[in-house]
């Protein structure tokens, strides 16, 4: 996993033709989309953050346990 986030993360116009493949995005707007970037490690803020989010809007009844779902 980590591999290929770091593959993707440094060959940004490889991951614009392979989004091509899965969406219906023109080329010409994929030559300009602003692309996230990729990390390897768990930013478990950004985690906790999204958890919180997801219980407001009500796609999860009850906050995950982070300290079970990550290393």
């Amino acid at each position: 996993m980590k591999e290929s986030l770091a593959y993707a993360d440094s060959h940004p116009d490889e991951v614009r033709t392979a989004l091509g493949g899965y969406t219906k995005i023109s080329p010409e707007v994929r030559a300009t989309m602003i692309l996230p970037k990729w990390p390897a490690e768990i930013n478990r803020d950004s985690v906790q953050a999204l958890a919180d989010l997801a219980v407001t809007d009500g796609l999860l009844t009850t906050k995950p346990d982070l300290d079970k779902l990550l290393p």
